[in-house]
C-alpha cells in the first residue's frame, strides 16, 4: 500500500485553556478535536485588541506573536510529527483581577478529583498570567437532583467539599479560610501563630510558618514546595497553640487531610 504523506497527520485535542477574558477570538477552525499536518508548518491565528502579546504553548514549545493594528495575530507551529492527543494553550496578556469559576457537572461521579485537578489548574494559571497570586473564586455547584427526607450519601456534596478543600492551596503557601471568629482572629502571647505543620505530598508534616490575614491563616514552609495538608495543634498535648478569636476563644484543633 502507498501512503501519501501530504495525507498523514498529527492529531491534537484542543482544550484549548484560552486564557483571556478580553477581546481573544479564534477560528471557528481553531477548536477541539482539530487535525494539523505533521512535518510542515501549521498557522495558528486569530483576533484579538491591537499592540497584545499572544502566546501558544503546544508541545514544549513557546511561540509568540503581537496583535497588528487591527488585531490580527499569528503564529507557525514547526516539527510536528504523527501522534496525540495533545493539548495546546493559546494565552491572550492582559491584565487579570481574578478568576470566577463555575464548575460544571458532568465528572461530579469523581469528586476526588477536584481535590487535585483544581489546585494544579489555579497554579498553572496564575504562573502562565505571571500577575501574582490574583483571587481565584468558585460558584458552588447548587442544588440539584431528588430531595430525600433522610440522610443519603451525596456525590455532589464530595464535589462542594472537594471544591472547598482545593482553593486551600496557593501555590507554594496553604491558605485557610475560617468562618464563624467572631469579631476576628488573633494570636496571644505571640506575635505568631504556633502549632500548624505542614506537609506535601510524601505525607511528612514539618512545622510551619503562619500569618493572619483577615479571616484566613497563610501557612508555608520553604521546604514544602507545593503544600497539600495542614495540620493546626494536632497533638496529645499542644501547649503553645495560640489562635484565638478576639471574644477569647480557641480554634479548635484541625486538618485538612484525612490521612
Amino acid at each position: 500500500m502507498i501512503i501519501n504523506s501530504r495525507y498523514i497527520f498529527t492529531g491534537i485535542l484542543f482544550n484549548l485553556n484560552i486564557a483571556c477574558f478580553g477581546q481573544l477570538k479564534l477560528p471557528k477552525l481553531v477548536s477541539d478535536g482539530m487535525v494539523l499536518q505533521r512535518n510542515t508548518e501549521v498557522k495558528i491565528w486569530g483576533w484579538a485588541t491591537s499592540d497584545e502579546t499572544v502566546q501558544v504553548h503546544f508541545l514544549g514549545e513557546n511561540y509568540t506573536a503581537t496583535t497588528s493594528n487591527n488585531g490580527e495575530w499569528e503564529v507557525k507551529l514547526s516539527g510536528l510529527e504523527a501522534g496525540g492527543p495533545h493539548v495546546m494553550q493559546i494565552i491572550s496578556k492582559k491584565t487579570i483581577k481574578g478568576v470566577i469559576w463555575y464548575q460544571g457537572e458532568s465528572n461530579a461521579e469523581r469528586p476526588g478529583e477536584k481535590a487535585e485537578l483544581f489546585p494544579s489548574m489555579i497554579q498553572n494559571w496564575r504562573e502562565k498570567w505571571n500577575q501574582g497570586d490574583f483571587p481565584f473564586l468558585f460558584v458552588q455547584l447548587h442544588n440539584y437532583m431528588e430531595s430525600y427526607d433522610y440522610p443519603t450519601e451525596s456525590n455532589w456534596a464530595r464535589t462542594r467539599e472537594a471544591q472547598k478543600e482545593a482553593l486551600k492551596i496557593n501555590r507554594k503557601k496553604a491558605v485557610l479560610t475560617f468562618s464563624n471568629v467572631g469579631s476576628g482572629l488573633v494570636v496571644q502571647g505571640s506575635q505568631k501563630p504556633k502549632q500548624f505543620a505542614v506537609a506535601g505530598k510524601d505525607k511528612k508534616f514539618v512545622w510551619a510558618k503562619a500569618k493572619i490575614k483577615g479571616n484566613k491563616i497563610i501557612v508555608w514552609n520553604s521546604e514544602v514546595k507545593k503544600p497539600v495538608a495542614v495540620r493546626y495543634a494536632w497533638a496529645d498535648n499542644p501547649e503553645d497553640a495560640n489562635l484565638f478569636n478576639k471574644e477569647g476563644l480557641p480554634a479548635t484543633p484541625f486538618r485538612t487531610d484525612n490521612w
